[in-house]
């Protein structure tokens, strides 16, 4: 097992990452590179220079060539910001790490805003500037909990609206989260992670993505916060982002489970 995952690894590594854009994209303003961002919810455009991303946690960008040109040295490319005040770019040292410095493999844009706005950023090699492009962001002041439900013994999650309160669940069922970050009633782009708290923590235990089980060791998968309801009665969840300082309730009413 470890040796095929090893060797799927390297075989990613030496991929030519030439491709089209996707999920919320933009091309820079020189159509040579591709700036991207995945969401797992349904943003307002995926549009990336129309759209607001969420300040105050730090977001991974894809950047991808989607207009090759020769003599770039494509994995030495870096990005900076203008202004370059109230926000931080972390250099990504793991996506092209392994490739010749001329390979068609361009480093991802690691990007943390403190200050709402517009930034310029700019993909330069050999003080060169490659592409450009502009971000909008805005602070976070609230949290949209998109919560799905998967009944005992159901195969699949099925979305529950929380708009009214408490949410009626049965006991057994699997709850998935995801948070939104929102502006008012607008969804800013961005993935976050949140801290949950259960009150009360005994109705209710974290479930675990798993990926292979053998008898020496165990494969899990990274995923979406989830949890099992084992107790009949009044739950609720809170969500906290610490660098949002943001947090929402949802209350739940757990039904026991029909015999």
């Amino acid at each position: 097992m470890k040796n095929r995952k090893f060797l799927f690894l390297i075989a990613i590594g030496a991929a030519v990452l030439l491709q089209a854009c996707g999920g919320v994209e933009s091309p820079g303003d020189k159509g040579i590179l591709c700036y991207s961002i995945l969401t797992n919810y349904t943003p307002k455009d995926t549009d990336l220079k129309k759209s607001t991303l969420v300040g105050a946690v730090t977001l991974s960008l894809s950047v991808d060539i989607i207009k090759y040109q020769s003599g770039i040295r494509w994995a030495t490319i870096s990005h900076s910001a203008s202004p370059s005040t109230g926000v931080m770019i972390t250099p990504d040292t793991t996506k092209c790490a392994s490739l010749d410095p001329t390979a068609a493999c361009v480093p991802n844009l690691i990007i943390k805003v403190t200050q709402p706005g517009a930034y310029k950023i700019s993909s330069s090699a050999s003080e060169s500037v490659v592409d450009t492009i502009t971000l909008n962001f805005d602070m976070a002041d609230s949290i949209q909990p998109i919560v799905k439900v998967r009944p005992a013994n159901e195969k699949n999650f099925t979305e529950i609206s929380t708009a009214v309160q408490p949410v009626a669940v049965v006991q057994g069922s699997q709850i998935v989260f995801i948070p939104v970050p929102m502006k008012g009633t607008l969804r800013l782009v961005g993935n976050i992670k949140c801290d949950y708290t259960a009150d009360p923590a005994w109705r209710a235990v974290i479930g675990r993505n798993v990926g292979v089980e053998t008898e020496e060791e165990s494969w899990y998968l990274d995923g979406q916060e989830n949890y099992y309801l084992i107790e009949p009665g009044d739950l609720s969840f809170t969500f906290t982002n610490a660098e949002m300082q943001t947090s929402t309730t949802v209350k739940f009413a757990v039904s026991q489970i029909p015999h």
